[in-house]
């Protein structure tokens, strides 16, 4: 970022309050896409689950384009004045509205071409421009330090969504496509309502100047996202090359019954992104907050683990259907895995806060080697548990690169000091 967009830190007494709404936020964010991935488990088979999980997949991997290049720019950047951070997400927001078109034509153009993968892919292509814009309004407040915006946003959203699920449900209404798109138009009143309040209106001049203020550091992070979006988002869909679109449902259900710890990590990252760069201007040392970004996740999932292993299996069929039967076998290595999320998901926080992004892509392209031969490997010799098995193996690899790095100071922005 450029030295002409930096400013105070906010005041220390708002920090508590920003913590909370950024949970509220996020809760909300995520509850509401739980919310809808339950709603289709409960109405279709497994199989065409499995299919609604191909079109979600396209979705979050099209939402990680849109922060790399627009959200974590917009949030990391240290903007002189409201006015100033008004202009940038205007420019942030006409970006994520571009980009969701293409992307929008992108996977129409292959769900029509897949015709299994029709029902599913098609309705999110078309929502695809007004939820990336939400995500880059929510960014907003965090980068003005106004979480209540986002907050606001999302709980609006999700209360909008639990009515219309109802009406569906008191309809008949059980199709998918129409339970995806139902869920998206519920963001259009809250979006349009910030966008009118606070002046957005999409400029070629604002996106243009937005772009070339961010790219340099936006490439790299797209680069990052990426590779994790490799990762994750197209395991579903070698698993469903590899076992049926059933099992790929599954998968999707188990990530769905780990939605808490999603939505902690997720809620958490803006305010940790935000921590870490006032510890590291303080003091020059984010070693405090890797541990404690380590020690707050393994906690919460050892008790969320054994909460969802207790689960009634009445209980479980009726948030996932038919599809509970093979999601409850991927609990017990899920949970494994979201335990020891902490130190590869820490470290490149604490690089990026450093505005070190360059270095957080090298700590991604060598924790992604693993990351990728051993869940796919599993998938394609042992289907779906070799792949969830996989995943816990490379979490395990990961963390021993990251902290590695570390320990050796590879990275000497870790501690503080200027490259």
């Amino acid at each position: 970022m450029t030295e002409a967009n930096r400013t105070e830190q906010p005041p220390r007494g708002r920090r508590g309050g920003s913590a909370v709404y950024s949970l509220m936020s996020q809760a909300a964010n995520s509850g509401g896409n739980l919310l809808l991935a339950v709603f289709v488990a409960r109405q279709v088979t497994p199989t065409e689950f499995g299919a609604w999980s191909i079109g979600y997949a396209a979705y979050m991997m099209a939402l990680a384009v849109v922060r790399s290049l627009s959200c974590t720019p917009l949030l990391l950047g240290r903007h002189e004045s409201p006015e100033a951070l008004r202009k940038a997400s205007s420019g942030a927001v006409g970006l994520a509205l571009c980009l969701g078109l293409a992307m929008s034509v992108v996977v129409g153009a292959l769900g029509w071409a897949a015709v299994d993968l029709r029902g599913a892919l098609i309705p999110f292509a078309l929502c695809m421009p007004l939820l990336l814009a939400q995500d880059v309004l929510r960014h907003f407040g965090f980068a003005g330090s106004r979480p209540s915006i986002p907050a606001a946003l999302d709980v609006s959203w999700v209360a909008l969504q639990c009515a219309a699920f109802v009406a569906l449900t008191l309809v008949g209404a059980n199709s998918m496509g129409i339970a995806t798109v139902v869920w998206a138009i519920s963001a259009l009143p809250a979006v349009l309502w910030l966008s009118i309040r606070s002046h957005f209106v999409p400029r070629r001049d604002a996106i243009a100047s937005f772009w070339r203020e961010t790219r340099a550091d936006g490439v790299k992070l797209l680069a990052d996202s990426a590779l994790a979006s490799a990762v994750t988002q197209a395991l579903p869909v070698l698993v469903a090359a590899s076992a049926g679109l059933a099992a790929a449902g599954a998968l999707r259900g188990g990530f769905t019954l780990m939605g808490g710890i999603n939505v902690l990590v997720a809620g958490l990252t803006p305010i940790a992104t935000l921590a870490a760069r006032r510890q590291q201007d303080a003091s020059g040392d984010v070693h405090r907050f890797l541990w404690s970004w380590s020690a707050v996740l393994f906690v919460v999932s050892v008790f969320n683990g054994a909460l969802l292993l207790a689960l009634p299996e009445s209980l479980g069929r009726e948030l996932l259907g038919s599809t509970w039967e093979t999601a409850s076998l991927l609990i017990l290595p899920l949970a494994l895995h979201s335990m020891l999320r902490g130190p590869f998901t820490g470290v490149p926080i604490a690089l990026r806060a450093s505005d070190r992004v360059g270095a957080a892509l090298r700590l991604r392209v060598w924790t992604t080697l693993p990351s990728v031969v051993l869940p796919w490997t599993g998938a394609l010799v042992f289907g779906l548990h070799g792949a969830v098995w996989g995943i816990v193996l490379s979490a395990v690899v990961a963390n021993g690169m990251a902290l590695r790095a570390v320990r050796r100071g590879r990275w000497s922005e870790i501690r503080g000091v200027a490259s």
